[in-house]
């Protein structure tokens, strides 16, 4: 009975965190979720399956566990899924039972920080290629050099005089 509880439990936290994801705007929600996914694509990798609702009822657990470990101390997190129909004990007694596994705090915080250095990966690679194509326009410009028109030319009285009239 227990399990089956857990079980239902697991899937509605996490069918609940999918329809609340636009509501978590918070750049560490956005860290949170892209090392959730992380570990949902090994976990469903490993299994072959297509979705969460096709995992096996023990993958279906660990994975809302590792959901909640790693939006750890987050009330935007909590709040969107209380807005979704999980009661807040659910979603303690969940977080209560993942904390007594250390395999999984440790998991949790190893794809945090694992998503956290790619994060920091790509905009060093972002900032270098700015930089490249920065530099790489300024050497164009000086290639192509544009002719400066003197002023004395632009305000000349025939340029600003009016054009010729044809007979009608």
């Amino acid at each position: 009975m227990f399990f089956r509880k857990a079980t239902r439990q697991a899937k509605a936290v996490i069918a609940a965190f999918h329809a609340a994801f636009g509501r978590l705007q918070m750049p560490e929600d956005a860290l949170a979720e892209a090392a959730y996914s992380a570990v949902a694509r090994q976990v469903l990798r490993r299994h072959r399956a297509s979705g969460y609702e096709s995992l096996p009822a023990r993958a279906l657990r660990e994975l809302a566990m590792m959901l909640v470990l790693v939006h750890e101390d987050r009330p935007s997190f909590d709040r969107a899924l209380v807005f979704h129909g999980i009661a807040a004990d659910d979603i303690a007694s969940l977080r209560a039972r993942a904390e007594r596994r250390p395999e999984r705090r440790e998991q949790a915080r190893l794809a945090l920080r694992a998503t956290l250095a790619d994060a920091r990966a790509r905009r060093a690679a972002a900032r270098v290629a700015a930089a490249t194509f920065a530099e790489k326009a300024a050497v164009q410009a000086r290639a192509v050099a544009i002719p400066v028109v003197p002023a004395a030319v632009v305000q000349s009285p025939a340029l600003v005089a009016e054009p010729p009239r044809l007979a009608a």
